[in-house]
């Protein structure tokens, strides 16, 4: 008989295959993060300070518009109409479960869950010769963040959705982790309302992104957010009834 490892060597691209066979991703020692993946990262999340409303209220600080470079309302929203937002994805009984614990508690979807808020199901190997052309929203407040032509070929064999930039980087804000956190990702956040979204890990890994934290409109139809901008025409993907 033999003792079983205690961890197991990271296998760019193979993230899912191993945790479908019930591996975790420990490093040697168990304290420094490897990877996206990482348990210790994972653990760190019981951790997490919502960074929504935080910027919003403070001094009673004078409201002001803010415009994007591509046009879209980047001022910051109010906690009371988070809270509403949130309230909404949470009643009305389409798309993801996880969607509130996500954006406002910094949660993670569950591996190979890529099941936005409005119900699109990215779930399997979906790159981006098989997702329809379209864009990703945040679930609140309405924000266009990442295109479908910007995802990352990741994609296809990671458990989240990975995206190589956003549509403009005005759209997404990146926290860096303080001296004494245990946590050592960059985490991601939508610009408008600081809500969570998930994390970056540089130029070659990119942007790993809750899908339940996303709205996907397909190229051809028009979102009702006022927020939102129509894209060109393109083929249509139903999400799941």
């Amino acid at each position: 008989s033999f003792d079983p490892p205690r961890w197991v060597p990271i296998v760019r691209g193979e993230e899912n295959v191993l945790v479908a066979n019930g591996w975790s991703f420990l490093d040697p020692d168990e304290s420094e993060p490897m990877s996206a993946f990482d348990i210790d990262d994972a653990n760190a999340e019981s951790e997490y300070r919502p960074k929504w409303g935080a910027s919003n209220e403070k001094d009673g600080a004078e409201y002001t518009f803010q415009l994007s470079p591509l046009g879209y309302d980047i001022s910051p929203l109010s906690k009371e109409n988070i809270l509403v937002e949130a309230d909404s994805l949470s009643s009305d009984g389409v798309g993801n479960p996880y969607s509130r614990g996500v954006l406002l508690d910094g949660q993670t979807d569950p591996p190979n869950t890529k099941l936005t808020c409005n119900g699109f199901d990215f779930t399997g190997s979906t790159g981006k010769a098989d997702i329809p052309s379209g864009i990703y929203f945040t679930a609140i407040g309405g924000l266009p963040l990442f295109s479908s032509t910007d995802l990352s070929p990741t994609t296809a064999s990671s458990g989240w959705l990975s995206f190589a930039r956003p549509l403009d980087t005005s759209h997404v804000r990146h926290v860096h982790p303080g001296d004494s956190s245990m946590d050592r990702r960059i985490e991601v956040v939508c610009a408008r309302t600081g809500c969570h979204l998930g994390h970056y890990f540089g130029p070659t890994e990119g942007y790993c992104i809750n899908a339940s934290a996303l709205k996907f409109v397909p190229s051809n139809e028009k979102s009702s957010n006022t927020n939102h901008h129509q894209t060109s025409s393109s083929r249509n993907i139903l999400p799941v009834e």
